[in-house]
């Protein structure tokens, strides 16, 4: 099953679409973990941003990388296909739209190694979420001074930080 999620002759054709994305964690992968994430929608004129944010407890920063995009992409507008750029400081995510996820689905959400993929339901619901868009990702160096990669870092820091201080400690 080929997800076209790679190439394609016609994207320059279509409009521009960036999606610039973050996530985060407080206790990473534990029972108390509070997640956030952010994602920004910058449509190629530049008229039209819009900012998607939200958080979730008992989960992973893997998870809240991975949901940025998702939530992301469910924002940009459904009339049109477009040639959507996500951009993003996890350099596992990037691979992962770039390089594996075609290999993933052939192979039953097997990895090379024979162990099951994690987070299927998210990449599942990437993939749902993508539509007919064209998708390319890029890797961003984190904190290295990138305006939107630094805004989106700091809203699901937020977000993670007002879960946590919304919720009893035990």
């Amino acid at each position: 099953m080929n997800i076209e999620i790679r190439k394609s002759q016609q994207h320059t054709a279509l409009p521009n679409v960036s999606i610039y994305t973050d996530g985060s964690c407080i206790g990473n992968g534990t029972k108390k973990s509070y997640g956030g994430y952010c994602a920004i929608i910058k449509y190629k004129d530049n008229k039209y941003t819009k900012t998607i944010k939200g958080g979730e407890i008992n989960t992973t920063n893997s998870r809240m990388e991975l949901k940025a995009i998702i939530e992301g992409l469910k924002n940009v507008n459904k009339k049109r296909k477009y040639y959507v750029v996500i951009k993003s400081d996890s350099e596992f995510i990037v691979n992962a739209i770039n390089i594996w996820l075609d290999n993933w689905v052939d192979n039953n959400w097997k990895k090379s190694d024979k162990k099951d993929v994690a987070n299927k339901d998210l990449w599942k619901s990437f993939i749902e979420a993508k539509r007919d868009n064209v998708i390319k990702a890029i890797h961003i160096k984190a904190h290295s001074g990138f305006y939107w990669n630094e805004e989106c870092d700091k809203i699901a820091k937020e977000e993670a930080n007002s879960l946590k201080k919304g919720l009893p400690n035990d």
